[in-house]
């Protein structure tokens, strides 16, 4: 990675980065013609500027001029008003990085599919395991028939909330089906 530049979150109101105008999520590479690769470039630039003086911020696209204000928490500090800055990288578009990043992306989605699947499995319904765990802890407590009983029904409302809530999914998933053969 090689540092590209500056950004930052958001602007403060009332203060001079946002009367000027300057965009959050935008790269800012100079300040007052000094190249700005990482953020303490800019606390490096800025420590040079007298409050009241002018500032020229520049993006690879527009250049934005201000002027400094003091800063509300120390006296005679130059302060312009951006929140959350940081130091913005290029991407590396070389293979190895790509692979790396695409096999961070599967094995992210691996993790939510597994969690997913384990919570589902937990459910007190019937056949998954959380069901079975349902009803043995049921007859442990209320008896082989009461326990039985219970088990049934909270099974049977799973099961009837799940199907209720696939529907839309289902209906919809129909009318795309449907839909493409008319």
């Amino acid at each position: 990675y090689e540092p590209e530049g500056i950004s930052f979150n958001s602007v403060q109101e009332g203060f001079p980065a946002e009367q000027a105008g300057l965009k959050p999520g935008e790269i800012y590479t100079s300040f007052n013609g000094a190249p700005l690769k990482t953020v303490n470039d800019l606390a490096a630039e800025i420590e040079e500027v007298e409050v009241g003086e002018k500032i020229v911020i520049s993006s690879e696209t527009n250049s934005y001029e201000l002027t400094a204000a003091e800063s509300p928490t120390e006296e005679g500090r130059p302060y312009i008003g951006v929140i959350g800055l940081y130091t913005r990288f290029n991407d590396d578009n070389t293979f190895l990085f790509k692979s790396l990043k695409w096999i961070n992306s599967l094995l992210v989605v691996i993790f939510i599919l597994s969690f997913g699947i384990g919570m589902a499995n937990l459910l007190p319904v019937g056949p998954l395991d959380g069901g079975r765990m349902f009803n043995l802890a049921m007859q442990k407590i209320r008896g082989p028939e009461k326990g039985l009983k219970i088990w049934t029904k909270v099974s049977l409302f799973f099961l009837l909330l799940i199907l209720f809530l696939l529907t839309p999914i289902f209906r919809s998933t129909l009318q795309a089906i449907l839909g493409a053969f008319s």
